[in-house]
């Protein structure tokens, strides 16, 4: 197979990702992408780690099953819903576009929304815990891919999962402990509990296991240096504590929620530009070595 050419020095501006959406991974279990270059027997797939959690499209669909007088009960925005099923990305003349987060997540503070405060922190949890997991997946698969065929780029690319903002503007998010955010006061009564109906919240400490895991690579290969996990306000989110995010007051977790939906949305945005770059053999991607 022809190598695809690589030119640190090309400077081409970053052309639009293609008319077509991402494919979505095949909704089975396990979530393997190769055999393991060595497993001894008994011994489980390095990216069985993943098992928990649902696919993107099957993930959405499970939280918002609403069946009456059954828990959870839902009540999402249906423009939230369709923002988070298929993220896309906007015209070129904004490239810096993202919903109106807020406006969205205010009608859980609406009289007219049902059971609001314990639809704000099941969808927090969503994101952190399926939303954010699944493409920072398909982040690392889209590196994995670019670093094998290309072992000599840098490891610094604008659309790493881990250099949250990217280069378009300086990083702005500092991590905060749930514990450390304004607490509900008097203390919210609403239990633990999984978020979808038929299956258990997916762990935080087992995707974090995977992020900081060698990722697996095709048995013929050797895992890329340039994709070692460095931390960032990522690694907070998706191993928090539920019960302490389920004391948050609400204002506060709805502008928590807030900023993990931005991370959500920037990594699914990056995510498009990579599978451009993908499809064209990389070319022009020396333009987000920053």
């Amino acid at each position: 197979m022809a190598r695809a050419k690589f030119s640190q020095s090309a400077q081409s501006p970053r052309q639009p990702p293609p008319t077509s959406t991402i494919v979505g991974r095949p909704n089975v279990v396990p979530r393997r992408q190769f055999s393991a270059v060595s497993q001894p027997q008994g011994q489980t797939h390095p990216d069985d780690l993943l098992n928990g959690i649902p696919e993107q499209a099957q993930a959405v669909a499970d939280f918002n099953m609403n069946l009456p007088h059954q828990a959870p009960y839902r009540d999402v925005p249906s423009a939230l819903i369709a923002l988070i099923t298929r993220p896309t990305p906007p015209p070129a003349d904004r490239v810096d576009w993202h919903p109106d987060w807020r406006a969205l997540l205010s009608y859980w503070e609406s009289p007219r929304a049902m059971h609001g405060a314990t639809n704000l922190q099941d969808f927090y949890l969503w994101v952190t815990r399926v939303g954010i997991p699944n493409a920072v997946v398909d982040n690392r698969r889209f590196l994995l891919n670019f670093y094998l065929r290309n072992p000599g780029a840098p490891p610094n690319l604008s659309l790493r999962y881990d250099r949250w903002p990217g280069t378009r503007q300086t990083q702005q998010d500092t991590y905060v402990p749930p514990a450390a955010e304004p607490q509900a006061s008097p203390a919210n009564a609403i239990p633990l509990h999984s978020i979808f109906r038929d299956y258990p919240t997916p762990s935080g400490a087992r995707f974090a296991l995977w992020l900081r895991n060698p990722i697996n690579v095709p048995p013929v290969g050797r895992v890329p240096q340039q994709m070692q996990h460095q931390p960032s306000v990522l690694d907070g989110y998706i191993d928090e504590d539920e019960a302490a995010v389920r004391q948050i007051a609400l204002p506060a977790l709805r502008e928590r929620t807030i900023r993990v939906l931005r991370l959500y949305w920037w990594l699914w945005m990056a995510n498009h530009w990579l599978l451009g770059y993908q499809e064209r053999g990389w070319e022009g991607i020396a333009v987000e070595m920053k």
